[in-house]
């Protein structure tokens, strides 16, 4: 291989010859050296900017740590409300500071100096005083609505003692003075015109919550009180109703009084024209009676004024409009309210008021308003009636009862206190059908009371005559004396069936014999037809009710006239009767549709045998219903069972004995076999027949001829399987 390329052209030495010609430089070195230097200022730079993005990261780290502490208590705080509200300032600053303890353990490390604080501490401080600035505002938000509530309470407290009081005028004054402390403490900051903003606020609900309770209880009198006395305190509906309901109030009373009238000269059972002719006598226009007026002017003249004052004068104190309606009475104007507003309005409605001053004569009355007072729909603050002798009106005012001159005060209008116009044709027909109505009402209350009093009589008169002893008829109409004694109507009819009791056992006593005779019959005839003989009673007893030949009042005396009834006996029919009453048992249906629905299952049968057959029905469904009542507790069975029980009763069967000649036979349905005593007639596999008689009175094997011929006879049940 030639190398000689590779050679030196210039002669390579040893290396030993060619140390002497080498010659040291230190400038890569010191170039090295710089090199070096300066890496380390960039790296000693990027190392300190590292750590201040750590801290920075570790700052926000904690931030959010801090910030989600905080929503979360913050958020908890603001959930309180009212007074739970009322030191969350001072428990947000404490959630503060233990929120910024918890993250400094946390992250001490990196926010205790350097960026990472710096960031930290900008940012809690800002974000504090944020949120620390809500806290307060929604403090005071709740701090006003607690004072609000109990603000609420406290007026509520003084509603109620309206309520705790039956709402009287000391009741309604109270809440008054104490609301009045509570709407200055409240309101006060405000200025004066908001507290008697409020004050009336107040005062309207007080007095509607008096007005409402008087309302409630149908308390008239007072209703009119308090229009009068607080009316300017009142919502105007609630006033109007009010007063409305006043005024049909005394017009009511004032007709019940003229029926009154007309009942007493007339009595309650007055026919309809001599009422008419009375309203045609007695109900003509008012009559103008000075005498009395100036006479109750005279006796009550300088007696003082009292707003709301007892109606009657009883307390020695009058207000406008309870003189004018007091006085009014005496010449026959009849107000229906003690308010001068409503006084007005009155007689508005009734065509009575105008407006000419020259109109005016003795007994009218006259409106005025700016008086100072409480001023009405028709801004009337005061009333009174005209004086023609003087030209002036007598009132009660601020100086007590007294004449006044018609300008004292601005007058609104008048109204005429009297009238001579006779009653239309149509007013007297009116007014008679109104006391007439009134008088059958009053008649048919009497009617009711006096027959609970005479059945009450009538039960007393029975429980003697079953006491087991024979009374005179002197006893007898003790009891019904003592009972009805207070009531002439009652008492009459209760005192003659006295006499027929006591008589009857008069001749008990005469006949004593014979009566024992009569009992030993009624006692054989127990023994030998058991209950059957009552169990026909007591259905006929219920077909009479059913029917309607038996009234409910009917039914005590049907019991007396038959004293051959045991108690028990009479137990179950008064039981029958009280279901008869209710509309219950035998009594639940309509038997007309009954009725109709079974004859539509007979088709061919004529008119008067389906009667004959339905009536016979009625006793064995009657029983049917019983029987079902007593097996399922009392239920009643549906109306359609009752018509497929009726339909079954009445379908005939035919009953045979057979026999090489026929034997005897008879049709029969099971209605008919029922009122013959007999529950069911079932033919036996032997010829023989199964005879259960009613009421349990057992069941009896006979043979097929004894049966048909018995029943072919007429015969009865009981005769047939005992052979009678």
């Amino acid at each position: 291989m030639d190398f000689s390329p590779f050679q030196n052209k210039e002669g390579v030495g040893t290396p030993a010859a060619q140390i002497t010609r080498v010659q040291y430089s230190n400038q890569g070195a010191q170039a090295l050296a710089q090199a070096q230097g300066e890496t380390g200022n960039v790296l000693a730079k990027g190392a300190m900017a590292l750590k201040d993005q750590v801290e920075q990261t570790q700052a926000l780290a904690a931030n959010n740590m801090y910030n989600k502490l905080m929503s979360e208590g913050t958020f908890e705080l603001m959930q309180k409300k009212e007074e739970g509200a009322l030191n969350i300032t001072e428990e947000y600053d404490k959630l503060q500071q233990k929120t910024r303890d918890a993250v400094f353990a946390k992250y001490k490390g990196v926010l205790r100096y350097g960026t990472g604080a710096r960031a930290f501490n900008e940012f809690t401080e800002r974000d504090n005083v944020t949120r620390r600035m809500n806290v307060m505002r929604y403090q005071q938000e709740q701090f006003e609505a607690y004072k609000d509530t109990q603000y609420k309470n406290a007026l509520d407290v003084c509603n109620d003692t309206i309520l705790e009081y039956g709402g009287n005028d000391a009741a309604i004054d109270m809440a008054f003075n104490r609301s009045d402390a509570l709407i200055e403490g409240r309101w006060g900051g405000y200025g004066q015109e908001k507290v008697k903003e409020q004050q009336e606020v107040f005062r309207r609900q007080a007095v509607g919550q008096a007005m409402s309770l008087a309302m409630q209880t149908a308390d008239f009198k007072r209703m009119d009180e308090i229009c009068n006395k607080y009316g300017q305190y009142m919502d105007g509906n609630q006033r109007a109703a009010a007063l409305g309901a006043v005024r049909k109030r005394a017009q009511q009373e004032m007709e019940f009084n003229e029926a009154q009238n007309a009942i007493k000269e007339l009595g309650i059972e007055a026919s309809r024209d001599a009422v008419k002719a009375w309203v045609q006598k007695n109900a003509h226009g008012n009559t103008q009676n000075t005498d009395g007026m100036y006479a109750f002017f005279k006796e009550n003249i300088g007696k003082p004024y009292q707003l709301g004052g007892p109606e009657d004068g009883s307390g020695g104190t009058w207000d406008c409009g309870s003189f004018t309606k007091a006085c009014g009475k005496t010449y026959g104007l009849n107000l229906l309210s003690r308010c001068a507003d409503d006084q007005y309005v009155q007689l508005k409605e009734e065509g009575r008021a105008f407006s000419d001053p020259s109109e005016l004569r003795t007994g009218d009355l006259v409106f005025w308003t700016g008086t100072g007072g409480e001023e009405g729909q028709y801004g009337i603050a005061h009333v009174g009636i005209y004086d023609g002798k003087t030209g002036k009106a007598m009132q009660s005012g601020n100086h007590g009862v007294a004449e006044i001159d018609l300008n004292t005060y601005k007058v609104v209008g008048f109204g005429r206190g009297v009238t001579e116009t006779p009653l239309s044709d149509m007013e007297i027909e009116e007014r008679t059908d109104k006391i007439f109505g009134g008088m059958q009402r009053q008649l048919a209350v009497r009617d009711r009371e006096d027959d609970r009093l005479y059945n009450q009589t009538l039960k007393a008169i029975l429980d003697l005559q079953n006491d087991g002893n024979f009374h005179t008829v002197a006893e007898y109409q003790a009891i019904a004396t003592s009972i009805a004694g207070g009531n002439p109507r009652v008492l009459s009819k209760a005192l003659n069936h006295a006499l027929k009791m006591g008589r009857s056992d008069q001749d008990y006593v005469e006949r004593q014999q014979e009566k024992e005779e009569r009992r030993q019959l009624r006692a054989m005839q127990a023994q030998t037809l058991g209950e059957f003989s009552f169990y026909l009673y007591k259905e006929d007893f219920a077909r009479k009710l059913q029917n309607g030949t038996m009234k409910e009042n009917d039914v005590l005396e049907y019991l007396i006239q038959n004293p051959q009834l045991t108690e028990k006996q009479k137990k179950a029919l008064l039981d029958d009767a009280e279901d008869y009453r209710n509309g219950k048992g035998l009594f639940a249906y309509d038997l007309n549709a009954v009725k109709g629905a079974v004859k539509n299952r007979f088709p061919g049968m004529n008119t008067g045998d389906f009667d004959a057959s339905y009536a016979i029905a009625q006793n064995s469904v009657n029983q049917r219903i019983r029987d079902y009542r007593l097996k399922n507790d009392g239920q009643e069975p549906t109306q359609a069972q009752v018509i497929t029980w009726a339909t079954e009763d009445i379908t005939a069967e035919s009953y045979s004995s057979g026999g090489f000649f026929g034997g005897t036979s008879v049709e029969l349905n099971r209605a008919q076999l029922y009122d013959r005593g007999i529950e069911s007639l079932v033919k036996k596999p032997d010829g023989t027949y199964l005879v259960t008689l009613t009421n349990g009175r057992g069941a009896f094997t006979k043979k097929a001829e004894e049966v048909t011929k018995g029943l072919a006879d007429g015969k009865n049940g009981y005769d047939i399987v005992f052979d009678k």
